[in-house]
């Protein structure tokens, strides 16, 4: 179950969601390194502005509806009236703008604790909350100081960190964690990796869990034990332990105090100064590999590429439908696969119209669905993120992995 994750000797290059997933997630492997002379690097993806307005926000948009059915109901239902937006912002606006400068603070004050220089911690500036919708169909991200921009500039910004940094590993969110912003950047991390072709070879990719579920991780305090294997279908992942000693676990746990924006709530954060890290290297899934009843197979043939993702509870459902995204001429392209019924395939780049092709021929099996991959389509593509899109999304997230052949 258990060994030392490869690559941590340095450059690694650590991605986050927001301001503190750093050292939630590979605060311990960042210090390790450094200590050993090697390299680190952290890229923050979005501002952090809801954070701890988190709940506030929904509380506000909550009270916001009651107001608007009140001042409705003393119309008399003389009106009818569509409210666009759900209010969460209003009076919470500035306030987020002031935590987002806040919580870029703390992660600055963080590593350089650890070491790390200002050339060494960078920060995107995406809106919280928005990169799920950016992965998604709609393919725009938020950004505080831009505005709405393409979420292909979000790609090409992590795929110009890989190349400069040139990491030997690149430490990610896995995208089954159960908080939409950390499975989409998992996603756009894949897609920027498949991007880049370094000199000195594709760096190893490491995920980690923070949002788990409820008990995740299970157990309170300061460094209280090893963190266990996840459950569920992270669980089915072959996960890494990257043991820490005393002195690493007591540094992590004062990172995480620097983030003192985000323990107002609690001290739950302190979970995470254990005497390991998990990480896992499962969200790869290179040529010749079969199938997994929670991960997707690729193998090359004769006549291409061929697929196989699992029809069970980590893979498609039924109803689901299959997403992937890849790199042709330096261009992204989309192929979007209906499995059921009449299996309908859809190509075209992400954002833009999608019409029908037949690059893409799908087949049905008791145990998993097959992809077979066109060589006149794919014949240069060297990849694809593959993800599963559901008819509905739940509380749990659907599975996608980086496939290489």
């Amino acid at each position: 179950m258990f060994r030392r994750p490869p690559g941590l000797e340095g450059p690694v290059l650590v991605l986050a969601p927001h301001p503190d997933d750093e050292v939630l997630g590979a605060g311990g492997v960042m210090a390790e390194t450094v200590r050993r002379g090697g390299r680190a690097a952290v890229i923050v993806a979005t501002d952090g502005a809801l954070g701890a307005n988190r709940g506030r926000g929904a509380r506000l948009a909550a009270t916001r509806q009651g107001e608007t059915r009140r001042a409705m109901g003393r119309l008399g239902g003389r009106a009818a009236v569509i409210v666009a937006t759900d209010g969460a912002l209003g009076a919470n606006r500035g306030r987020g703008a002031r935590l987002a400068a806040t919580r870029q603070g703390e992660t600055r004050r963080a590593m350089g604790r650890l070491g790390l220089g200002p050339g060494d911690v960078g920060f995107l500036g995406y809106a919280d909350g928005g990169l799920a919708v950016a992965w998604d169909e709609q393919w725009r991200a938020a950004r505080r100081d831009v505005g709405e921009v393409s979420a292909t500039e979000l790609v090409d910004a992590l795929r110009g960190e890989i190349r400069s940094r040139a990491p030997r590993a690149v430490v990610l969110p896995i995208p089954l964690d159960r908080h939409p912003d950390h499975a989409a950047l998992g996603r756009f991390a894949m897609l920027a990796v498949l991007g880049e072709s370094l000199p000195t070879g594709s760096p190893e990719l490491l995920a980690y869990l923070v949002h788990g579920g409820p008990g995740w991780p299970a157990h309170h305090g300061d460094g209280c034990g090893v963190m266990p294997r996840p459950q569920g279908c992270s669980g089915e992942y072959p996960w890494l332990s990257f043991p820490l000693d005393a002195g690493t676990q007591a540094l992590e746990a004062a990172l995480i105090r620097e983030y003192r924006s985000q323990l107002e709530r609690g001290p739950d954060l302190l979970r995470f100064a254990t005497a390991n890290e998990l990480l896992t290297g499962g969200v790869v899934v290179r040529a010749n590999r079969a199938m997994s009843r929670a991960r997707a197979g690729v193998h090359r043939t004769a006549t291409g590429i061929a697929i196989d993702v699992p029809r069970a509870a980590c893979g498609v459902d039924a109803k689901a439908r299959l997403r992937l995204r890849f790199f042709r001429a330096n261009q992204i392209e989309e192929r979007l696969v209906a499995p059921a019924g009449m299996p309908a395939v859809l190509g075209g780049q992400p954002g833009g119209a999608l019409v029908t092709t037949d690059d893409v021929r799908v087949a049905r099996a008791p145990r998993g669905v097959r992809l077979r991959l066109a060589a006149r389509t794919f014949g240069e593509v060297t990849g694809a993120v593959v993800d599963v899109v559901p008819e509905r999304r739940g509380r749990v997230m659907p599975p996608a992995w980086l496939l290489r052949w």
